[in-house]
């Protein structure tokens, strides 16, 4: 029985990893991400695209696209929930305005994850929000306080160099704390070996990249 559920499991993997490859506009974080929730170390992650608001043919490429995506996740027995909304920023030396549209796809593996995050939006404090968005984005405690209290590492090279040439940051997506730098370390090398079991192809492409 153990025999037949670890093969299933590798050959859900292995679909799973050959359908993201044929996804384009995933980035390696993305894919990682992803691969990291269907083996529950990560609750649930966020994949964000940007379109501009007054380009139509563009916001319809993101719109098939993010509906090919979910149906992608679905078939590999994901959650997901998928948000629209347009932002103005002032950018640009001249302070020209531009609006973008931002779509978001919320994906996770059991409904209670899945609603965490979408409702993490909902929060008005700052704070609670960061807290419950890292939370659930399978952040270390310790590195969601230090982005809260303003306590995390500035600079990577503060670190030793030992760890800056090791290569674990290139897995790194959150901001590490200046205090518990070394444990959330650990934390990430242990993602970074699960996903290296799981896509050797994705991992090189993540260290090398």
């Amino acid at each position: 029985m153990e025999d037949t559920t670890a093969k299933n499991e590798y050959e859900h993997v292995a679909r799973l990893v050959e359908s993201m490859d044929a996804i384009p506009n995933l980035t390696n974080q993305d894919k990682m991400n992803i691969l990291l929730v269907f083996k529950g170390l990560k609750p649930a992650t966020i994949l964000e695209f940007v379109a501009p608001a007054h380009d139509e043919h563009a916001n319809i490429e993101i719109a098939e696209y993010v509906q090919g995506l979910c149906e992608l996740l679905q078939s590999q027995n994901f959650l997901v929930h998928k948000d629209c909304e347009d932002e103005n920023a002032n950018s640009g030396e001249e302070g020209f305005a531009r609006d973008f549209n931002h779509y978001s796809v919320y994906t996770a593996k059991t409904p209670e994850n899945l609603s965490m995050l979408v409702e993490s939006d909902t929060e008005e404090d700052r704070k609670t929000k960061d807290y419950k968005r890292g939370k659930v984005l399978g952040y270390p405690d310790t590195a969601i306080h230090a982005w809260i209290d303003g306590n995390i590492l500035k600079d990577v090279q503060e670190l030793p160099e030992d760890v800056r040439d090791s290569g674990v940051l290139k897995f790194v997506n959150f901001r590490l704390s200046r205090d518990h730098w070394r444990d959330e370390l650990e934390q990430v090398s242990n993602e970074a070996l699960t996903v290296k079991e799981m896509s050797p192809a994705l991992y090189d492409d993540i260290l090398n990249g």
